[in-house]
């Protein structure tokens, strides 16, 4: 299950996603996982590609092409983890939302104009608009 700003999503044991709130409608197919952001939702199917779902203002739901292994939804911005273990994201891009820094991460997360991610060193860098490092600074 995935709560996002006025609707929720889970993702049911037979692989199919069920949404319910403001933008309760859910695409059809088999997922692995999913994440509901501020007013979209977006879902990692079972072949590895993302589909995304709701408000579509600000390109948050144009999900690129390609093989990922997780999926992250922000607010007005969304987030995946390439197969390569490089970070997508797209969507509104005030304050560096979707500027995910080049290197190779195993796990991502996002929360309204923030993202982070877990690089494969164990070091997590964030970006977005309230981006600090574990030692406070601004990157």
């Amino acid at each position: 299950v995935s709560a996002g700003g006025d609707h929720s999503c889970g993702l049911r044991r037979d692989a199919t996603v069920a949404c319910w709130g403001r933008h309760g409608h859910a695409p059809t197919g088999s997922f692995t996982a999913i994440s509901a952001g501020g007013d979209h939702s977006c879902g990692l199917r079972s072949d590895a590609t993302i589909a995304c779902w709701g408000n579509n203002q600000d390109g948050e739901g144009d999900a690129p092409a390609g093989s990922f292994t997780a999926i992250v939804a922000g607010s007005r911005h969304s987030c995946g983890l390439r197969s390569d273990a490089t970070i997508a994201c797209w969507g509104y891009d005030e304050h560096g939302r979707t500027d995910a820094p080049a290197g190779s991460y195993t796990a991502i997360a996002a929360v309204a104009s923030t993202s982070c991610g877990l690089r494969v060193d164990a070091t997590v860098t964030c970006w977005g608009e309230f981006a600090f490092d574990l030692h406070g600074n601004n990157p």
